[in-house]
């Protein structure tokens, strides 16, 4: 076992605390120590003070110096930094100055899920009908005590700062602590028909779905990228106000149509086909796959530090004007429709009065997954030809299988998220497709 940090506390000198690692994984940390160990008698013997029952008894964060959070999760006892160095007494795992917590305490996640529907068969057809829905309490997220990278004193408790405010002389930076205050609902109307009886040789799985999803985070890690200057999400614009956050979920789909379809071609019904060789106009099969989807959510980011939060990288705009959003314009890919223009739809709240940070501003007011993408439309198609070959005591010898299949057979440009950040590169522009262009291809197998 290794000792990865020794630490004296400075009030209690026979109390020693030594550091072999995280003893499992708390946040985005992997470790493969025993956690942390204490001496209460100048290391003659040591306690893992990250046991269960050490957890149990004290589910705190001890850093000297009272301090309490009310976050709204609950209260998480915590004590102010007095200077680098301390390390935490019980309760939580930790690195070094910018660390990340995992409460012991918190509740397990929960998820319930409900459903009603109904079902008829019109003859050989299977319809339903279904209110589905799920619920999420509970469930993981980060919270950041002391805000983000560049705080100013009123936003970063635990960080040690000159008479100025200006300048860091010690303390901890950047603080991740993982609570299960999140939450989300799913509810849905799903409909559907269903065929796979050999009748007039279709069989046919056709769906509907029409649905809402709602949350507070889509993402425990908290950021997410998308293509080339698309942010999917970022951790809460307010870092200590993440129920702020609350909207479409980041994989939201308000409308959703799939089509499966298969049908048999009996050819040599066909009148003038007849006369042809029967090997030739038998064994034909018509395949389709259907997908139609409307848009999906992005938020608007301003692209600057507003706060005296600090530049996590989470600041919103305000909304001036609604953008009329279009992938029809003689420019497709501007999405918002005002080319270089794009942020005139948006105002970055910064040098106000009272305001904070270096930008002397506030958090925005437009809210997370405000706008939707453009939707996605996609035709598959293929075209099957069985033929049999040879002969066995109990059948053909085996198949030759001729498959040509078109995928987005119509050519359909399906556009990505645009750029959402109105002080970045091409804001408002499309510079990603979200699907292949039409794809053709030939196999012939044979099947034994």
């Amino acid at each position: 076992m290794s000792i990865g940090a020794l630490a004296i506390d400075p009030g209690r000198p026979q109390t020693v605390y030594a550091g072999t690692g995280d003893p499992n994984v708390a946040c985005c940390f992997v470790g493969a120590g025993l956690g942390v160990f204490r001496s209460i008698d100048g290391g003659s013997t040591w306690t893992n003070v990250n046991s269960a029952q050490a957890l149990r008894a004290r589910p705190s964060y001890d850093l000297g110096g009272p301090f309490t959070l009310r976050t709204w999760g609950g209260d998480v006892s915590l004590r102010r930094v007095v200077g680098p160095g301390t390390v935490a007494e019980v309760g939580w795992r930790v690195r070094n100055r910018t660390f990340s917590l995992a409460r012991p305490d918190a509740p397990d996640g929960r998820i319930s899920g409900y459903t009603l529907g109904l079902d008829h068969d019109f003859r050989d057809v299977k319809a339903t009908l279904a209110y589905v829905a799920t619920t999420g309490i509970h469930l993981p997220c980060v919270f950041s005590p002391n805000s983000y990278s560049g705080a100013d004193p009123a936003f970063a408790p635990f960080t040690i700062f000159d008479s100025t405010g200006k300048s860091r002389i010690g303390g901890y930076g950047n603080e991740s602590v993982m609570t299960s205050s999140s939450h989300s609902s799913y509810h849905s109307l799903q409909a559907s028909l269903s065929k796979n009886s050999p009748r007039a040789g279709i069989g046919l799985q056709a769906s509907y779905t029409y649905s809402k999803s709602l949350d507070d985070t889509s993402s425990v890690l908290g950021g997410l990228f998308g293509t080339a200057g698309v942010i999917l999400q970022t951790l809460p614009q307010d870092p200590w106000n993440p129920r702020a956050e609350k909207g479409p979920s980041t994989f939201d789909v308000a409308h959703v149509v799939t089509l499966s379809w298969i049908q048999l071609l009996p050819l040599n019904r066909v009148s003038f086909l007849r006369s042809l060789p029967r090997p030739l106009t038998t064994g034909w099969q018509f395949l389709n796959i259907t997908t139609l989807t409307t848009g999906s959510p992005f938020t608007v980011y301003s692209g600057v530090q507003q706060t005296g939060a600090g530049a996590g990288g989470t600041d919103r705009p305000d909304l001036v004007k609604m953008p009329r959003f279009s992938t029809r314009r003689a420019v497709r890919a501007d999405y918002f429709g005002l080319g270089a223009e794009n942020a005139s739809f948006f105002s970055i709240p910064i040098n106000l009065p009272g305001g904070t940070g270096p930008n002397q501003g506030r958090f925005g007011t437009l809210g997370r997954n405000t706008f939707r993408g453009p939707a996605f439309h996609d035709f598959d198609f293929a075209l099957v030809k069985d033929t049999s070959f040879g002969h066995r005591s109990n059948g053909e010898l085996g198949t030759l299988e001729f498959r040509a299949e078109f995928f987005n057979v119509f050519n359909l440009v399906n556009f990505g998220l645009p750029s959402n950040i109105v002080r970045g590169s091409g804001f408002g522009i499309i510079s990603k497709t979200a699907g292949s262009s039409r794809q053709v291809q030939f196999s012939v197998e044979i099947i034994f």
